[in-house]
């Protein structure tokens, strides 16, 4: 697939929508990290981290996880629709030698998505997302927390 979409529309077809998607895990990451932070800090009341028990770490990574999805879906939804309207937009024959990638603008897809579905387009299947990341999320944290807490405690040993 991506030596056919390399061939046939060159580099440039790879990078269809970049800005957006730059764009939304700008807004994800800033977001996750924060919320994570911040709720682990509140509930920890300054205590260290050796001190942190698992449910901090779990309900923490929760909260960043629903929190950072909440916040990026809309850009997510843009993104993925402006990358199925370029592809859609192009002749699907690629036998055909090298073509233009006609692209098409945020503005088209905006306008196309709120014609066929209205505003609620932008959070339609956020349920499935939010479940997911209260699982994925906290196994990363509890991942990350306490392998950092055993590589402190094997600094400290040395």
């Amino acid at each position: 697939c991506l030596q056919s979409v390399w061939r046939n529309f060159g580099p440039r077809a790879l990078y269809v929508g970049m800005v957006l998607n730059i764009f939304r895990e700008t807004i994800f990451n800033s977001t996750y990290f924060a919320v994570y932070e911040g709720v682990k800090a509140t509930l920890m009341h300054g205590k260290s981290r050796h001190e942190l028990p698992a449910w901090v770490v779990i309900l923490s990574g929760a909260a960043c996880g629903a929190t950072a999805w909440f916040c990026c879906f809309p850009t997510d939804v843009m993104y993925s629709n402006l990358q199925k309207a370029t592809i859609m937009n192009n002749d699907t024959d690629l036998t055909a030698g090298r073509k233009k990638l006609n692209t098409v603008t945020y503005n088209q897809v905006l306008q196309q998505l709120l014609k066929q579905k209205g505003w609620s387009v932008f959070y339609q299947g956020l349920g499935t997302s939010v479940a997911r990341s209260c699982i994925v999320a906290p196994s990363r944290f509890v991942a990350y927390e306490f392998t950092l807490r055993f590589l402190e405690e094997k600094m400290n040993k040395q």
